[in-house]
This record gives C-alpha cells, structure tokens and sequence, in this order.
C-alpha cells in the first residue's frame, strides 16, 4: 500500500481523505473513509486494514493519478482478492478484522466515491473483466491489473484444454525439481505470484524474484512453479543457469539445454546464437510453457531465453536486482526479504524436528535474529540443533552470540551449504573496487550509511562511491533504504570483516583515526 501512493504521485493524507469521500458508520453516522491517522497507522504497519479501507485506499491512488473508474474498479477488486487470500492463509487475519458483513458500514455512495468501485461483499470468484491498465507504468503489473484468469492454489486445477500439439508430438517437458519440504512465511509473496497468471495473452509475462543470499528464491519459484503447473500443459522447464557460481552457463549453452528440453533433436540445433534464438521461440509458438530460469547471473544471460509467446510465463530468481529486465522488458519483480520472527520461528522447529520447552522456544527468537531470519541461516542452525539432541537450545544461542557466527552456521562435511559460500557467489561478481569498498564498510561496523559516509571510510570520491554502492546493491549484499541510506545486515557485515582478513585488507586510516 505504501508502493501503491508512491507510484500514484505521493498524494498527501489530506488529498487521499478527500478523494475516498465519506462511509457510513454502523450507527448510521457519516465518517470519513479514509481517518488520516488510520492511513497513518495502517501504512507504519501497525495494524491490519479492514477490506472497505482497502478499497478506499486503492481508489483514491488510482484517482489522483488520473486513472478512469472502470480501471478504479478492476483495480479494487485485484486488491480485494489478495486481501482475501490472506484472510483466509493467515490466523493473524480473521473474517472477523473485516465489517464486510455490515452493509451499513460499506463505503457510502457519494460523488467522492464511485458505485462502479465494486463492494467488499463482492464473492472471492471475481468475473471476467478487461485488463486495459497502464502497463508502462511502474508496478502496473500488480496495481493496476484484474484477476479475470487467476485461480486461488486451493481451488481445484483448471481443466486441460487443448495445446496445439499434433498427434505423436513428445510428451510435454516436466522438468521441475522436487519441492521444498516446507514453505514458511510466503503467503503473501505467493499471492503476488499468482497475480502473474492473469497477465498471459496481454504481454510476454516475466517474473524476477530478486534477493540476497539464502533468502529462499528458488524454494519461492519452485513451491508456485508446482502449484500452477497444471495451468501449463505444454510443459514446465527448470534451468539452473549458474549465475552464483565460479562458471555461469553461456547463452549458447543454456539455449541448446532448452531446445533440447523442448524436443529438438541435437542434430537439428543450429549453430549460431541468433538462430538458436529464433528455433526456441518458434517451438515456443502457440504453446503454453512455463519456464524457470533459475540462479540468473544478470539480464543479459536472461534476456535471449524470455519467450515471445505471450501465453507462456518465465520466472527468473537472481541475486541481482536484474533493474534492466524489468525498465527494458517488462518484468515484474518482486523483491525477496527475510522472514517475520513468527515465521523464523516455526521454521526452526520444523528443521529441529523435537519438542521445545518454553525456555528454548525463547531462545529460538535470540537464534532467529542471529541468522537474520534468512531462511538458508535458519535451516542450518536447525540442522545442527537436530544433529546435536543433547544440546540446550539456549546454549547453541549464547554460541552464536558470542562466537563466530560464519563458523557456527555450518553442516559439518558440507562446505558448499554454508552461509560463507552462499555470500560467495555474490562477492566473486563484484570489482575489486567493489569488494574492497564491502570489506572497508565490514571493517567500520556500522549498520547504516551514506554515500559520503562511505566514501569516507573507502578512502574513494562520492561519485566512485555511489557507484560502487550501486553495484554492491545490485548484487543484495547491501540494502538502499530511505533518504538516500544504506543498510549492511548483520550475517554480511560479519561476512565481509572475514573477507577482509581473508584478503589482508586492513582498517583505512579513516577509522584508525576515528574520523
């Protein structure tokens, strides 16, 4: 929501108040739609909207950008049916957080207030509706789109129709791995997945799921790639593209995997780049494929691979932003952060797989924060807590408190599934300008930054510094926040003061004199 008003132009409190109009209470007063300190409220993230100030809210963005009513009410109801996703995963958010059921507390019809805004009490099976939104505008893949051809995972699968395939054709590739055992805390990440399905036949529709190290992006893209796989019967195809790794795989390479994948005889893959391009996306032609271009080094190793069907859908997880794929081609992105506490907490139980005593389960909180609630971090520090039964669970806490936090967020026997080698990936993709810089910001401790704050302690001019920041973001290893800061998380500042030792880099002068 808070996303949504930026894109709209940022209008004022004051502004949005004015363009929801007034509700009518359930006492039969007339109110506000929108109370300016709700607004407030509910954009700090301080409580649940109920589903009347959702609507509200989302028509009046859309008002004051300039958007007509019948985009308001599409747009409305894309909401709605998120919200009521939602409702209905979570215990947090109960029927109960909604008045729906009081017709005297829906939005009042006034000038303010459109009747073509469809009501709350509108079912969760949304009709077919025209999906003419603005899809040069920022984020209009999510804001501004109906859910005319959205199915909810719970629902049963959609009937196969027919594929266009010729009789004798190969059987359809079903190339996706196995699913994560369990998903934790991605409701609404999934949710906003699901959305992408819509998009088919209006655009060649992509999807970059972006995020640090050990965030959970393949499991994300797998777990959805299996849930709507039955709304590609042409075949699914997963390709590891190695991007986080010491060899990435060559356009070339990568297009022969897919050709082949997709039933071309080697003997028939033509030679060129250029050709192998055009020889996938005729295959591709008529068909309704979902590929999964999975550990993307940049966009351009993704770009040549991107369908031109506009009936198959590409799902691409990088550590980079991969901005270039989303102002040049369209792509939606949606950006991967760790997990909440509660959802950290359950996920440590799981990977514990044993009772814990309320004494521990306290400590799991202390643990979670240590691992920075990323999934990859959390997963090991079970592993190790099954692996070690007679452990206290407050005592494998103090040890990540006080130690060595690389060292203790490790499998033994295992040196690839380890945080460090999961920071790896990321830190081989930098300059050596780049990395310096990271090990220098490592080194200075500090959790917050600036450009210039940074250029200090880099010992490099503000505009180097902003670039190599730039790049250092692009890559997830540091986080732009607002007012032009920057944030280094705890696991990487730690993960960068043993690069630094690692490569003998030192303290800068600036800090060994406390400037």
């Amino acid at each position: 929501m808070r996303d949504l008003r930026l894109w709209a132009g940022q209008p004022s409190l004051r502004r949005l108040q004015r363009l929801a109009g007034t509700a009518r209470a359930a006492n039969g007063d007339e109110i506000d739609a929108l109370p300016r300190s709700t607004v407030s409220s509910v954009l700090r993230g301080r409580r649940v909207p109920r589903s009347e100030f959702v609507a509200a809210y989302v028509a009046a963005c859309l008002r004051y950008r300039g958007s007509g009513e019948r985009e308001i009410a599409e747009s409305v109801e894309v909401w709605l049916t998120v919200w009521r996703r939602l409702c209905a995963m979570s215990p947090a958010m109960s029927p109960a957080m909604s008045s729906a059921a009081s017709p005297a507390a829906s939005p009042a019809a006034s000038p303010a207030v459109s009747p073509a805004v469809p009501s709350v009490m509108a079912p969760a099976a949304s009709p077919a509706v025209s999906t003419a939104a603005d899809e040069s505008a920022p984020g209009s893949a999510w804001f501004g789109r109906a859910p005319s051809a959205w199915t909810p995972r719970e629902q049963p699968p959609p009937e196969r129709r027919p594929s266009g395939r010729t009789p004798g054709a190969a059987v359809p590739p079903q190339q996706l791995p196995a699913a994560p055992a369990a998903l934790v805390g991605r409701e609404f990440d999934l949710a906003v997945l699901d959305m992408q399905l819509e998009r088919r036949g209006c655009a060649v529709p992509v999807v970059a799921v972006s995020g640090m190290p050990g965030v959970g992006k393949t499991a994300l893209a797998v777990h959805w790639a299996r849930q709507v796989a039955d709304h590609f019967p042409d075949g699914q195809i997963h390709l590891d593209l190695r991007g986080s790794g010491r060899a990435p795989m060559r356009t070339e390479q990568a297009l022969a995997v897919l050709l082949r994948a997709l039933g071309m005889a080697e003997a028939d893959i033509p030679a060129d780049v250029e050709s192998r391009m055009g020889s996938y996306r005729s295959l591709l032609a008529g068909r309704r494929v979902l590929i999964v271009l999975d550990d993307a080094l940049d966009t351009a190793q993704i770009r040549p691979l991107l369908p031109g069907d506009s009936r198959c859908l590409a799902v691409a997880t990088s550590r980079n932003r991969l901005s270039g794929l989303v102002a040049r081609d369209g792509a939606h992105r949606l950006l991967l952060g760790p997990l909440d506490p509660a959802a950290s907490r359950r996920m440590l139980i799981q990977a514990i797989g044993r009772a814990v005593d309320p004494g521990g389960a306290r400590a799991l909180d202390g643990i979670a924060r240590r691992c920075m609630q990323l999934p990859l971090a959390l997963r090991i520090a079970g592993a190790n807590l099954a692996d070690r039964p007679d452990q206290d669970i407050r005592e494998y806490a103090a040890e990540l408190e006080r130690g060595d936090r690389m060292a203790a967020l490790a499998i033994d026997g295992d040196e690839s599934d380890t945080v460090p080698a999961a920071f790896d990936g990321s830190y081989r993709r930098l300059s050596p300008e780049a990395q310096r810089l990271l090990c220098t910001l490592g080194l200075a401790g500090r959790a917050e930054f600036t450009v210039e704050s940074a250029a200090v302690i880099g010992g490099v001019g503000g505009d180097e510094a902003r670039r190599l920041l730039n790049q250092i973001a692009a890559e997830n290893l540091i986080e732009p926040a607002a007012r032009g800061r920057y944030l280094l998380r705890d696991l990487t500042r730690d993960y960068a003061r043993g690069r630094a030792r690692t490569e003998g880099i030192g303290p800068p002068p600036a800090l060994t004199s406390n400037a």
